[in-house]
């Protein structure tokens, strides 16, 4: 007899072929796709599927990077039981080796994965010390590498806020550039204690540099305001067919006036670039961006989508062809929407990916090849407001927009939560957890 899956609660908040529905309208294929028979079988479908940590339980955001056909994934798994404990181990693996520790946390507030020109795996995440705080036992952006004997060496980036307080680090988004150079985009919560001091007045940092050598700038300021930014970082590089090796950084974040913990609402976007011949022209535009590459400033931060709960976070790429994507879920709403850009200034009105039962949980997104956007997401429910999850309902879906329509497959259809999306020799690659939090899994694309 077939057990129902009840939904279980985030202790951090992260992030995150059947049918097709013209433009995402009404979604009934969210369900369907599971009928139409793509995949989710085990891997003799559409996808084959490996798992990578049979005992990596834990609730926490799984980050993926991809290099050449390799596939890594950092994430979190529980030291205590299930039950409470608060010892949590920065994991990394890749397929058919197994899982290495990188480091142990107390409290975790995201990782970020990326890939070094030589394929060697680096990982940001909060760490370092606790700069005398009870809470903040770690309390630095920190940035792990994998040596030449295989052990993991941490290393602290930023540990004193470049404004006040020491709690920085939090949420952190990394990218590796041309010539090896490293962006991180990350939190800053000052001394991370009080709404209207620390939270309210957050500020969204970048350190840039490479290991022992790193500059941080302010992308987005909270002193003059009370929005809370840099809740939830998502960083892309971008460049230009003129200057291929001068990368911008842009960044979507949501806002966490409240606390470490709030409910993220909005989302906002910066990029560092525009038609300007100095910094200095790039200084208070109200576009939030210039077009030169030489330009080091950043533009005012852009409000793209007023949301009153984007759960686990936005999700931001880019591509030479298709420009800047988001997507994210409206847990209010619930629906899964997508937005695009092609310079960062203007945004199209969301396109609904999904809106049919409960679903399109901790979505991920990722530009085809051919510039097409792709989300993976989790769908609980065929059922609207579910407060479980049946084994007959529940999947992992991989969305694919086409001429328009968005095109769904059934990754897994037991189901698969914290997905993350790459591309690796032009096929889909999906690392998840199973239901239960437990077993991570690879999804590759046939």
């Amino acid at each position: 007899m077939a057990t129902t899956r009840w939904i279980l609660p985030l202790l951090a908040l992260a992030w995150v072929a059947g049918c097709t529905s013209g433009g995402g309208d009404s979604d009934a294929g969210a369900g369907g796709a599971k009928d139409g028979g793509s995949g989710g079988d085990g891997g003799t479908g559409a996808f084959e599927i490996t798992v990578l940590d049979p005992d990596g339980f834990g609730d926490f955001p799984v980050s993926v990077a991809v290099s050449g056909s390799k596939v890594g994934a950092a994430y979190f798994a529980k030291l205590d039981s299930p039950d409470g404990g608060t010892l949590q181990e920065l994991r990394y693996v890749e397929a058919g080796k197994a899982p290495e520790k990188v480091a142990v946390v107390h409290n975790v507030y995201g990782a970020s994965l990326a890939f070094n020109a030589a394929g060697e795996p680096l990982i940001a995440y909060l760490g370092g010390g606790s700069g005398g705080s009870l809470y903040w036992l770690e309390s630095d952006l920190a940035l792990a590498r994998r040596g030449a004997t295989g052990a993991w060496t941490s290393a602290v980036v930023q540990a004193d806020s470049p404004t006040m307080g020491t709690v920085v680090g939090l949420w952190p988004s990394m990218a590796v550039g041309a010539n090896d150079q490293i962006f991180i985009a990350f939190r800053d919560i000052h001394f991370g204690q009080f709404p209207v001091q620390d939270y309210q007045h957050s500020d969204v940092q970048l350190a840039t540099g490479k290991p022992g050598a790193f500059a941080t700038t302010t992308a987005a300021a909270g002193a003059n305001t009370t929005l809370g930014h840099g809740g939830l970082n998502a960083l892309v590089l971008t460049n230009d067919v003129a200057t291929p090796n001068v990368d911008q950084p842009a960044i979507a974040w949501s806002l966490q006036p409240g606390g470490s913990l709030d409910t993220p609402r909005d989302i906002y976007f910066a990029a560092r670039a525009g038609p300007c011949a100095k910094d200095a022209d790039c200084v208070g535009t109200t576009a939030g961006r210039c077009a030169s590459n030489k330009c080091t400033a950043w533009g005012v931060p852009l409000k793209v989508q007023p949301v009153g709960n984007v759960n686990k976070g936005v999700q931001l790429a880019w591509s030479k062809t298709a420009g800047f994507g988001m997507a994210w879920e409206d847990k209010n709403a619930a629906t899964l929407n997508f937005t695009e850009s092609s310079d960062g200034i203007d945004w199209k009105a969301p396109d609904p990916i999904h809106g049919f039962g409960t679903g399109g949980w901790y979505p991920s997104l990722a530009f085809t090849p051919d510039g097409d956007p792709a989300v993976s997401y989790y769908v609980c429910s065929v059922r609207n407001g579910a407060d479980s999850c049946p084994p007959d309902d529940d999947e992992l879906i991989l969305a694919t927009r086409r001429s328009g329509n968005w095109i769904k497959q059934t990754v897994d259809s037991a189901g698969g939560r914290l997905s993350r999306l790459g591309y690796a020799g032009g096929a889909a690659v999906i690392v998840y957890k199973d239901v239960d939090f437990k077993t991570l899994k690879l999804a590759r694309q046939r």
